[in-house]
């Protein structure tokens, strides 16, 4: 390969570490998205929200912090979606660490 293409072989090892943080970047990305989901899913089936729309918003506004109060769960329900806020600090925490370690 060196022969057909000098300048592409010289740059290739410096491309290689950028394409892997990228990969790594967006699968963590796509991991976050399915916890959001399994969340969002998990208010629906016990039937703490009305819709999968409202529940997947609900999900993805709380899932680090408390959300924007504008939807909120019943009294029974309000105590999960702390641990789901607590759930998505941690979960963000690791994938931070996953991708600079």
């Amino acid at each position: 390969m060196e022969k057909l293409s000098p300048r592409l072989y010289k740059l290739l090892p410096s491309l290689w570490v950028p394409s892997m943080m990228a990969a790594c970047v967006l699968m963590v990305f796509l991991a976050h998205i399915i916890e959001i989901w399994v969340w969002a899913l998990f208010y629906l089936g016990v039937e703490a929200m009305p819709t999968l729309e409202a529940a997947l918003y609900f999900a993805t506004s709380s899932f680090t912090t408390v959300g924007f109060g504008d939807v909120v769960l019943d009294e029974k329900w309000r105590l999960i979606s702390s641990f789901q806020s607590a759930n998505g600090f941690i979960l963000f925490g690791w994938s931070t660490a996953f991708i600079f370690e």
